[in-house]
C-alpha cells in the first residue's frame, strides 16, 4: 500500500505543488515561480536509487487517501480534532475526483502514528496514508537523466541536503536510496525537486553467511531428525516415523514428498523409436505428461497417482514387455525430518538400529543454546544485536557446555531490530549444512 499510495503523492505533485516543511507554497512540477525569468524550455529529468542519510524528520507529514467529502473544509475540520495536528491544508485530486493530499503540520514528529491511525477513523475518509517530510544529506553530486532525450545532468544540492518525502517508520539516522525528481534549466534546477523514499537500507533485512567459533551455552535433550529415501520407501519411512513416535511421548516429526517426476533410465536407449514411446507414455495410466530425451538415454514423467510403489511396478513390468528395457529409476524423494525430546542414549541406539535394519540413514542433530547478546558479521562490516541474547542450533550429538564449536550461520539481518532469523549448522567436514533449522531469535 505504502508504494501504491507514494505514487500518488507523485501524481498530485504534478496537480497542484506542495507546500515545503515551513509550510509555504511550491510551485507544481514544471511551473517556474513567477520571480524565476523564463530562459529556456524546462527539462524533466530523473535520479533513481540515490543513497542519501536522513538527518531530521520534520512535523509536518502528507497525508493521502480518498474520501466521501464534497469539500475540503469538511476534511480539514475533521482533520483538524485530531490530537497532535495543528494544521491541514487538503486538495482534491482534479482527475479521480475523490482522492485527497493533505499537508499536515503536527505539534511533534513523533504524532505521525497516532495521527495516522486517528485519521484512519475518519468516517469519510478511507486508504489512508501518512508520509512525514525529513531533511536528507545527499552525495557530493547527483547525477540526473531523462532518457527519452539522451542526456544526463551533474547536479551539486546547496549544502547537500534537501527535503524528501520518506515512510512513516522511517528515523534521523536511516540510510534510505530515493528517486528524485527535478525540473531543469541548463544546469539550474527551477521549482523544487521532488524526493521521495525507495527503501530504507538501514531498516531492510539482509542476508549474511557467518562461519564463526562459538561457546556452547547449555546443551539440550532435544533432537532433530533428518532422514531422505527414494519415493518408493516411504512406507519405510513411515514405519520408523511410528518407531519414534511410540518410544518418545514428545515428538513432532513428519514426512514431506519431494516431487512427482520420476526419471527413466534405458539401457539401449539407441534401439527406441520415440514415436513409439510417445505414444506408449501418451497411453499409461497415471502418467500426466513427459520428456523424451532419448540422446541423452532417459525419459521422465510427471505422475499422479494414489500408489506409487505398484505404478512404478506396472510401469517397468510393461516398458520391459515392450522393448523399451529399463536400466534404472531416478526416484522423487521423501523426507522424514522434525524433533523428538529424549534421552540421548536411547534416541542414538534407537536410530542406529533402525537405519541398519531399514537401510536408511537417520541423522540425529542435538539442540545447544549459544548466549550471545550481539554478533559481528564481517560481510556487513557492522555488530547487530541478538535480542533474545541467545541463538540456537542443532548439531552433531555428543557436545557439552562451554565447549567450543563452529558453526555455520545463515542470518537474516538489519540494523534497526538486529538478527531476525538464524540458521545454525555445525561446520563439520563431510556434513551438509544445508538441513539446519531456521530460529527467529527476536
Amino acid at each position: 500500500m505504502a508504494i501504491i499510495m507514494v505514487g500518488s503523492i507523485i501524481g498530485f505533485v504534478g496537480l497542484s505543488g506542495l507546500s515545503d516543511a515551513s509550510g509555504n507554497a511550491t510551485p507544481p512540477e514544471g511551473v517556474v515561480p513567477d520571480n524565476v525569468p523564463s530562459q529556456t524550455t524546462s527539462v524533466t529529468m530523473q535520479a533513481h536509487s540515490v543513497q542519501v542519510t536522513v538527518e531530521q524528520i520534520f512535523p509536518t507529514a502528507i497525508l493521502v487517501g480518498e474520501t466521501t467529502a464534497f469539500n475540503v473544509s469538511e476534511i480539514n475540520a475533521s482533520l483538524l480534532k485530531i490530537d497532535g495536528v495543528v494544521s491541514a491544508d487538503t486538495s482534491f485530486n482534479s482527475n479521480t475526483g475523490n482522492s485527497i493530499i493533505s499537508n499536515l503540520r503536527l505539534s511533534d514528529s513523533s504524532n505521525g502514528k497516532a495521527v495516522l491511525v486517528a485519521a484512519q477513523g475518519i468516517e469519510s475518509l478511507s486508504n489512508v496514508q501518512l508520509f512525514p517530510r525529513a531533511l536528507i544529506v545527499l552525495p557530493e553530486k547527483t547525477e540526473f537523466s531523462n532518457q527519452d532525450l539522451g542526456v544526463t545532468q551533474d547536479y551539486r544540492f546547496p549544502d547537500h541536503k534537501a527535503e524528501a518525502i520518506v515512510l512513516l517508520e522511517t528515523m534521523a539516522g536511516d540510510l534510505l536510496n530515493v528517486s528524485i525528481e527535478a525540473n531543469f534549466q541548463n544546469e539550474t534546477i527551477i521549482g523544487k525537486p521532488f524526493i521521495v523514499e525507495q527503501n530504507n537500507l538501514t531498516a531492510s533485512p539482509a542476508y549474511y553467511s557467518v562461519d564463526d567459533t562459538f561457546t556452547i551455552s547449555s546443551v539440550d535433550n532435544q533432537f532433530y531428525l533428518i532422514a531422505d529415501a527414494n519415493l518408493s520407501q516411504k512406507a519405510t519411512l513411515e514405519e520408523i516415523q511410528a518407531s519414534f513416535e511410540s518410544a518418545f511421548d514428545e515428538s513432532n516429526l513428519s514426512i514431506r514428498d519431494g516431487s512427482n517426476v520420476l526419471i527413466i533410465n534405458f539401457k539401449n536407449p539407441e534401439t527406441i523409436f520415440e514415436g513409439d514411446l510417445n505414444t506408449f507414455f501418451s497411453s499409461f495410466d497415471g502418467i500426466d505428461s513427459f520428456d523424451i530425451q532419448l540422446d541423452s538415454g532417459y525419459a521422465s514423467v510427471n505422475f499422479t497417482v494414489d500408489d506409487y510403489s505398484a505404478f512404478v511396478a506396472l510401469l517397468e513390468s510393461e516398458l520391459n514387455a515392450t522393448s523399451f528395457e529399463v536400466d534404472n529409476f531416478n526416484e522423487p524423494i521423501s523426507s522424514f525430518n522434525g524433533t523428538v525430546t529424549a534421552d540421548k542414549e536411547a534416541l542414538i541406539s534407537l536410530a542406529s538400529s533402525l537405519s541398519e535394519k531399514n537401510n536408511i540413514g537417520i541423522s540425529p542433530m542435538q539442540k545447544i543454546t549459544v548466549n550471545q547478546n550481539e554478533m559481528f558479521i564481517p560481510d556487513a562490516n557492522e555488530t547487530f544485536a541478538i535480542n533474545k541474547g541467545y541463538f540456537e542450533a542443532f548439531v552433531e550429538p555428543g557436545h557439552v557446555a562451554d565447549e567450543q564449536i563452529a558453526l555455520n550461520l545463515f542470518v537474516i539481518a538489519n540494523s534497526r531490530t538486529g538478527l531476525e532469523v538464524v540458521q545454525a549448522t555445525e561446520s563439520v567436514p563431510g556434513l551438509g549444512n544445508s538441513d539446519g533449522l531456521e530460529v527467529t531469535t527476536n
